[in-house]
């Protein structure tokens, strides 16, 4: 059903941490999609999650939701060359780790009291999860991370 990790440079992959694929049009990232557009509060880029277990959704998150950040704002981060991954200290405090589409996903479950361990997490609009969302995943009992198929092409300049 899904396609393994192909060779992508990524910034940080785990070893505990399978990444893999499945299209565009699937209902679970159209389903991570729709939350983004609505709930994201990121100015630069929307990325939106979702947990699944039994094939079904158990909870929804995206990044920036529920930090406050202005629509329409200019991204300090791009302002300042910042590559993906990098300059949230430095340049945008509200978009550390805990802002981040997958810590928000998690904290959305855990908030309704469902249970993370073992559920599978699918992200939309982005390529990769930092080496803090990771741990937060590892922490959520998270071992795969399913991704749009060759979502990378987008972020990975040649």
């Amino acid at each position: 059903m899904y396609e393994r990790t192909k060779s992508i440079p990524y910034p940080y992959k785990p070893e505990d941490i399978e990444f893999e694929f499945i299209n565009a049009d699937h209902s679970w990232l159209l389903e991570a999609k729709a939350y983004a557009e609505k709930c994201a509060g990121c100015c630069k880029q929307k990325v939106g999650g979702v947990l699944i277990r039994d094939e079904q959704i158990i909870a929804c998150g995206a990044n920036g939701a529920e930090k406050g950040i202005v629509q329409g704002a200019v991204c300090k981060r791009v302002v300042a060359g910042c590559k993906s991954g990098e300059g949230y200290t430095e340049y945008c405090p509200q978009c550390d780790v805990e802002g981040h589409c997958e810590a928000m996903t998690i904290k959305n479950a855990l908030a309704n009291k469902i249970p993370t361990i073992g559920a599978v997490f699918v992200m939309w609009n982005h390529w990769w999860c930092c080496e803090a969302c990771c741990e937060v995943l590892r922490k959520a009992g998270i071992t795969k991370v399913l991704m749009e198929k060759d979502i990378h092409k987008k972020f990975v300049k040649a």
